[in-house]
């Protein structure tokens, strides 16, 4: 048994470097594939074995990357690996989908974060640089634009953009594996349907005292980027409540087709506000269980 756990984890320790060749030599065009589809069978090892031969697996697949790949082809193996292990070990332990949901974004945050602020100088990047012909290219198709809302208030929503793509990658991961689990016949009992989506009371605590300390440091330490992503993980985190709060009132109000729509009031900066109030009244009072009760 040790053995096939061994040697189904230098399988995968392995297609990480022949994909790093191939990824190479085709001018990085299956990133997206390797990012989303090589968690997959890295959750099924880790839901079949465990947290120390995932952790073998993940350290030999990033030697391998490190050794034929390109650093963003490193990143992207990084993020793949640590979603993984997530679902497999969360699907394991039978931890909740929020558990499953956060913790796979933050290997996602993790990596664009690597990419876009520690390493951009030696990928090439100048994220000022690109977010002003960004700016430019929008501002020239709709010139009113500029008037009511401006580069900076645009190059503000960079780390909120960062963070809100992380928690969708992590989603999407999660229904492919859901999908993929079902087919292997490997239980995956958890509905991953944003309604159902809650986080505990436990969780709002501390997404509050984040809230909370980082506006309190912003005053101190201005916007320090470490004190500005606290800041935004707090948001998102109720945001991400009050968006499946409301797609859950949606539904029991039968407008459910409605509730694929929601992800737009992220950008929309008065709407996020009250995302983040719905999304700590949900967290901190019963109010699901009482719409419930009024309308079904």
């Amino acid at each position: 048994m040790k053995t096939n756990k061994l040697v189904q984890g230098a399988l995968i320790a392995s297609l990480f470097g022949v994909l790093a060749v191939l990824n190479t030599m085709t001018g990085t065009m299956f990133d997206s594939l390797i990012g989303y589809g090589m968690a997959i069978p890295m959750a099924i090892y880790s839901y079949k074995t465990g947290l120390k031969e995932a952790l073998m697996t993940s350290v030999a697949s990033m030697v391998i990357a490190f050794l034929f790949g390109t650093l963003s082809y490193v990143l992207i193996v990084l993020s793949s690996l640590g979603m993984g292990t997530v679902v497999g070990l969360c699907l394991k332990n039978k931890a909740k989908k929020e558990t499953m949901l956060v913790l796979g974004a933050t290997f996602f945050f993790l990596s664009d974060f690597l990419y876009f602020y520690i390493f951009s100088g030696v990928l090439g990047i100048n994220l000022l640089t690109e977010s002003k012909e960004m700016y430019n290219q929008i501002i020239a198709v709709v010139p009113s634009l500029s008037n009511v809302f401006t580069f900076q208030n645009f190059y503000n929503l960079i780390p909120l953009s960062i963070l809100i793509m992380s928690f969708l990658q992590s989603y999407l991961v999660m229904m492919l594996c859901a999908l993929f689990f079902k087919r292997l016949r490997i239980p995956f009992d958890m509905s991953i349907h944003i309604a159902t989506f809650r986080f505990s009371p436990k969780m709002g605590y501390i997404l509050a005292i984040m809230l909370a300390g980082s506006m309190i440091a912003r005053q101190y330490f201005g916007n320090v980027v470490i004190v500005q992503y606290i800041y935004f993980i707090s948001i998102l985190g109720f945001m991400v409540d009050g968006l499946a709060f409301l797609s859950f009132y949606l539904i029991i109000r039968n407008h459910g087709r409605y509730s694929n729509l929601l992800i737009f009031l992220v950008f929309i900066p008065f709407l996020q506000t009250l995302l983040v109030i719905l999304g700590i009244i949900d967290i901190f009072v019963e109010i699901r269980q009482i719409l419930y009760n009024k309308y079904q």
